[in-house]
């Protein structure tokens, strides 16, 4: 695939790093002189320039690109790239763009208007990954499905789980829900578990489930949790002020707020009359200890500060605070974070993850990366070529690098067993490694 990514920052590299060692072309424009030296060490080739000049991409072979990808800071620059693509006939443009307006159903324009197929805001989709957390406190991971109707969730195996030293062949026995344990991470590495894979003690599971089923698996997963009421954040930014209005919406919980600067804690008290909107320095211990963020069921750190949200995350922890999450901005400290132990959210990390559905193919309806970007899920639209159509599961010679978690039919989730046939029109939820990724989307 030819590809052409404007912006070479933190969104940008890490796209053009992944793509490239999958074989694409790569072709890179960024305004910043020293980009090419930065990127030296990549098989991609380097513009320099601004990305929304029609003669950079045309220099960058636009006329031949099968997907622009537009990942500057600048939301203009994004929107003029995306245009002047769509003008010039690449099929699939895809822009970061942090203004709500783009993303209200009532706009006057709307992205299909600016020749944009996915529009991207990083922040906004930082704070939902942040709520569908809080909403399961249990869980490492959470993804929503199919309208929220289908759930995976990753979570630690404890010792009092039924589960441990047994093989997943037998946890239909043990457990009468519909769930399917579809990945494994041990020892901070991935395996797609078979049916004599034998649960330890430590592992990561990843299981999907229909939506109603989850606090029933859990239950019998003898998953030890505390239901949250009271919520402190720190950080009344873009990210910040969403969790908290939702939570306003949501009427669950008792929510506090901290932000530095005066001017934007009195507009936030205009705006969440039922939020606790508290000015000072969020790091400071003083602060947080008199207005009781010992007491909160969960921390959640959403400053433009990794070091602060990390730092401060681990000080909640450390003061009894069960459920902490951290916003990190730099890809890099989220393998760091893990270790810590903590849910770290990372809006660049998301904002990769929803690029690369497009980037997999036309019949991937959406992808998430999982187990520090080691293994992937994929849901695929099954076509009538397809050589898994028709055919049972246990005949489908699906390769073992592979497990197919679920399947949508007719806007229903099913968790399937090995007499499920595979019909046309099925949206089915592949389990994989990354490094097999190709080889699954040849059975579609």
């Amino acid at each position: 695939m030819n590809i052409i990514i404007v912006g070479a920052g933190t969104v940008g590299a890490h796209l053009a790093k992944q793509l490239s060692e999958e074989s694409h072309n790569v072709v890179i424009i960024d305004s910043d002189p020293g980009c090419a030296e930065r990127l030296a060490d990549l098989d991609v080739m380097v513009i320099h320039g601004n990305g929304g000049s029609t003669d950079n991409l045309i220099k960058a072979g636009v006329d031949k690109a099968d997907l622009l990808l537009a990942v500057t800071e600048s939301d203009e620059t994004n929107i003029i790239a995306s245009m002047i693509a769509s003008t010039l006939g690449v099929e699939t443009r895809v822009a970061r763009v942090r203004s709500k307006e783009y993303f209200k159903g009532s706009a006057i324009i709307q992205p299909i208007d600016l020749g944009i197929d996915l529009l991207i805001n990083p922040e906004e989709e930082a704070a939902q990954e942040i709520i569908n957390l809080i909403e399961r406190p249990y869980a490492t991971e959470r993804k929503l499905f199919c309208e929220g109707k289908l759930e995976l969730i990753s979570l630690i195996i404890s010792e009092e789980c039924p589960l441990v030293g047994k093989p997943l062949k037998q946890v239909g026995t043990l457990i009468s829900r519909d769930f399917r344990i579809s990945l494994i991470v041990r020892n901070d590495e991935p395996l797609i578990p078979g049916g004599e894979t034998v649960i330890a003690t430590g592992d990561r599971i990843f299981f999907i489930a229909l939506s109603g089923s989850v606090e029933n698996i859990i239950r019998d997963l003898k998953v030890a949790w505390r239901e949250i009421s009271s919520i402190f954040i720190i950080g009344g930014g873009v990210i910040g002020a969403s969790i908290a209005h939702t939570f306003e919406e949501k009427r669950r919980f008792k929510t506090k707020i901290v932000e530095t600067k005066r001017e934007r804690a009195l507009r936030l008290s205009e705006m969440l009359p039922k939020t606790l909107v508290l000015e000072g320095d969020g790091t400071n211990v003083e602060l947080l200890i008199r207005e009781g963020f010992a007491d909160s069921d969960a921390f959640i750190a959403v400053t433009s500060e990794d070091e602060v949200n990390i730092l401060s995350c681990l000080l909640a922890r450390q003061h009894g605070v069960p459920y902490t999450i951290p916003l990190v901005q730099r890809t890099d400290y989220v393998p760091l974070t893990a270790s810590m132990r903590l849910q770290a959210i990372s809006p660049r990390e998301i904002t990769v993850e929803r690029i690369l559905k497009y980037v997999r193919g036309k019949k991937v309806v959406s992808m998430n990366t999982l187990a520090e970007d080691k293994a992937e899920v994929l849901e695929y639209r099954v076509s009538k070529e397809s050589v898994i159509a028709g055919k049972a599961l246990k005949d489908s010679r699906f390769p073992g690098s592979a497990v197919i978690g679920a399947i949508i039919r007719d806007n229903e989730p099913v968790i399937p067993t090995g007499e499920t046939v595979v019909l046309p029109d099925d949206r089915i939820f592949v389990f994989t490694l990354s490094a097999t990724v190709k080889q699954i989307g040849k059975l579609f």
